[in-house]
């Protein structure tokens, strides 16, 4: 248990590779609040980990927004006191070719990938700095 006594953060959480980095998180012995747009897969994942036997938390975040990611992490740090590892995985993809690409959908990914990391970092970063940890 190499991550025992450690609280992760993942974003984007509630499937797919960010699922897979929040179990093996907790695997590793970390507690793990799962955030995610779609709340019932966040949920999903949070059970996993607590069939585990670690603690887990489901938050349901839309990350390019700052208000949703300071209050994803005021639930988190309530649930599990620290955050030391934040993973952003939250991604989104639109089925088109860049030269078929609308500028609002452009806009809608750098929204999550660009804006929705610098965020989350944002959020966190100062309790990591504090604890030398992060």
């Amino acid at each position: 248990m190499k991550l025992a006594g450690k609280c992760a953060l993942v974003t984007g959480g509630g499937s797919g590779i960010g699922r897979a980095s929040a179990i093996a998180l907790a695997v590793a012995g970390a507690d793990v609040a799962v955030a995610d747009l779609n709340l019932e897969g966040a949920r999903e994942t949070a059970a996993s980990i607590e069939q585990l036997g670690r603690k887990a938390i489901a938050i349901r975040a839309d990350i390019s927004k700052k208000a949703d990611v300071m209050a994803m992490a005021d639930a988190a740090i309530g649930a599990l006191g620290k955050v030391d590892i934040l993973v952003n995985n939250a991604g989104i993809n639109r089925a088109a070719w860049l030269r078929d690409m609308t500028e609002e959908e452009w806009d809608s990914v750098m929204d999550i990938h660009a804006k929705g990391t610098f965020l989350c970092t944002q959020a966190l970063v100062m309790g990591m700095m504090e604890r030398r940890y992060g």
